[in-house]
This record gives C-alpha cells, structure tokens and sequence, in this order.
C-alpha cells in the first residue's frame, strides 16, 4: 500500500508538493484496488472488530503518506471506523 518509488522519488526531489504526491497516491491506490485482486481480497478480509496499523517512520504531524492511506481505507470500508490516527 505503499506509494510507488517512481512517486516518492518525484517527491523526495520535489518535483511534487505533498499535495501532488497525495493526489496521484490515491489514484495509485484506487487502479491498485481496480486491477489487483489480492489488494481487493486483503481489504475484504479486514474486520472491523480487529485491529491493524498502518506504520511510517515519519515523525508525527509531518505529511505522511499512511493518513493519505487511512483516509482512502475509510472512504472504500467505513464501518473500519478510525482508531487512533496520528
């Protein structure tokens, strides 16, 4: 679920803002969802009564591409509900 290098690479030499990289992440994530049938059997197999982290090694409050992840998550499955998101 992570971006694709391509995309972090555009953003890490900051031909993308992290507004850029968000944008083009989900429609990563939604042709992902669309054309992999393992992405969408995983999302299929998550409960919502069991816990799951999604983990990054940015500090927290930085941008960070697992809030762009959880938001999308809860858009496709919202009986996810959120947990702690920080």
């Amino acid at each position: 679920m992570y971006p694709s290098r391509q995309l972090l690479i555009a953003y890490r030499d900051r031909d993308l803002d992290f507004a850029g990289l968000t944008d083009r992440y989900r429609e990563e994530l939604q042709t992902n969802y669309n054309w992999e049938a393992d992405f969408q059997e995983w999302l299929g197999s998550l409960k919502p009564e069991e816990d799951f982290t999604l983990l990054c090694f940015e500090p927290e409050g930085e941008p960070c591409h697992r809030r762009v992840a959880a938001a999308w998550l809860l858009e496709k499955m919202p009986e996810l509900g959120p947990g702690q998101i920080r």
